[in-house]
């Protein structure tokens, strides 16, 4: 007995189309953080360490000496890591806190992309589970510090 093929609707294979939403729930979680820890910069008080170096550091750039003319008793790497933020935010008019907060997020973004650059050459994690470890990794260096 033969089968006529050519009898009856045909059927068609279903194409497999890549879902975007499982790809994208990691950078929407990423920018959702990112949205959270900026806010949350606004309503919690800054640390009072970052704050009095961010003063000493003014005071340095403004001609005074560290350990002579402003008392400080953390070693000059501590003010000296601030100075670049004041200096931009001199040069750009803006308020020195809210420069440091970008110099870090840009030095989280940078971070985690060089990360995420070494692991995806590296045999250590697939990409499924490297994209959710990016959020989490996000949240410990922007949110948890907080």
């Amino acid at each position: 007995m033969t089968m006529n093929n050519e009898v009856g609707p045909r059927l068609r294979h279903r194409q497999g189309y890549p879902v975007a939403a499982p790809a994208l729930l990691p950078w929407l979680s990423i920018i959702i953080m990112f949205v959270a820890a900026i806010v949350l910069r606004h309503f919690l008080a800054a640390n009072t360490d970052v704050s009095w170096l961010l003063t000493v550091g003014e005071r340095v750039l403004d001609g005074r000496r560290l350990y002579i003319d402003v008392v400080e008793t953390n070693p000059p790497m501590a003010v000296l890591v601030y100075i670049p933020g004041i200096a931009i935010s001199r040069v750009l008019g803006l308020p020195a806190e809210i420069v440091t907060d970008s110099l870090m997020f840009a030095a989280i973004f940078i971070s985690l992309a060089i990360v995420a650059r070494i692991l995806r050459k590296s045999s250590v994690l697939d990409g499924a589970q490297g994209r959710l470890l990016a959020p989490v990794a996000f949240a410990v260096l922007a949110i948890v510090p907080m």
